[in-house]
């Protein structure tokens, strides 16, 4: 758990045998890097790593990543080379250097930066507990002051209720992706501006 660091980064690891830990009637979380906060910045590096999500003797998840980053102000974020099975989203990235300042939070980082989320393998089967009606593989949204957002050269196989990409903001690029879709669901969702 990533709050108010100068940048984190996790390399050539391996994750795997999640416990779901929440309390009866508790929405149940399962992130295994998670960042969040407007001092959160510098960069979000995550790479060549082997994470093996699912596979839960206490009950499925309501959400379940390998990694997110909420509200952060990261220059750059990197999301490369991994092989990532589980349930729900591979990776999560909402509002990174969304202007907070209004709320306090602020303000946003400026200069220049990127998100680029490349070269992954990624397996989700998207059968999660009942919370929300649908997950997304790659979820990227709202994120603002970036140069580029890359998602590029990924080879996914999705299924169950969901997408294998939720996206929006400034500056997107999605080319070169390998998608085994078997969703209930489209391949993508273009979403709302994410505030």
């Amino acid at each position: 758990y990533a709050e108010a660091c100068n940048g984190f980064e996790f390399r050539n690891g391996r994750i795997s045998h999640p416990v779901n830990s929440a309390k009866p009637n508790q929405t149940k979380f399962v992130h295994a890097l998670w960042a969040t906060g407007s001092k959160t910045r510098g960069d979000f590096i995550i790479e060549n790593n082997l994470v093996e999500m699912g596979n839960y003797s206490d009950g499925k998840p309501d959400d379940e990543q390998l990694t997110g980053a909420f509200y952060c102000n990261f220059d750059n974020i990197r999301i490369t080379n991994n092989t990532i099975i589980g349930l729900d989203e591979a990776v999560e990235i909402i509002g990174n250097r969304a202007d907070k300042a209004a709320l306090g939070q602020g303000p946003p980082a400026t200069g220049p930066g990127e998100i680029v989320v490349s070269n992954n393998t990624i397996k989700v089967t998207q059968n999660l507990g009942t919370r929300w009606a649908g997950t997304f593989a790659i979820l990227i949204a709202g994120s603002k002051n970036v140069d580029a957002v890359k998602i590029e050269n990924n080879t996914m196989d999705v299924s169950g209720k969901g997408w294998a990409f939720g996206l929006s903001g400034e500056n997107l690029r999605v080319a070169n992706n390998t998608i085994y879709h078997n969703a209930e669901y489209p391949t993508a969702l273009v979403l709302p501006v994410v505030d």
